[in-house]
């Protein structure tokens, strides 16, 4: 099995995947998790993007928003302002209704 250690920073990603490419990510331990989806996701709202956040084990929702609000000053507002939205795996279906992107204006 090929294993890879990469020391790259979640902002080199932007240049390594474009827009609609899929990615598998092997992990371990919460902490594998985290060290990978708080930066993705931290990224994705300093970009005034819209992001949805389904957890499961061993990563759950409550952990999610601890790592996000630990990750970014203004995660609270971000989060009351609709622009993310974090699910539990056992609360979220593709029908579950989602917020609206917010206007870049409703964040900043």
């Amino acid at each position: 099995m090929h294993r890879s250690r990469s020391t790259r920073s979640s902002d080199a990603l932007d240049k390594l995947f474009r827009w609609g490419d899929h990615v598998c990510h092997f992990f371990r331990s919460a902490e594998d998790l985290g060290e990978i989806l708080v930066p993705y996701f931290k990224s994705g709202l300093e970009r005034d993007e819209f992001c949805i956040w389904v957890t499961g084990r061993p990563y759950g929702k409550d952990r999610a928003v601890s790592g996000l609000r630990a990750a970014m000053s203004d995660f609270d507002k971000r989060s009351a302002a609709g622009q993310i939205q974090i699910f539990d795996h056992e609360e979220w279906t593709p029908s579950t209704p989602c917020s609206a992107q917010p206007s870049r204006s409703s964040v900043g």
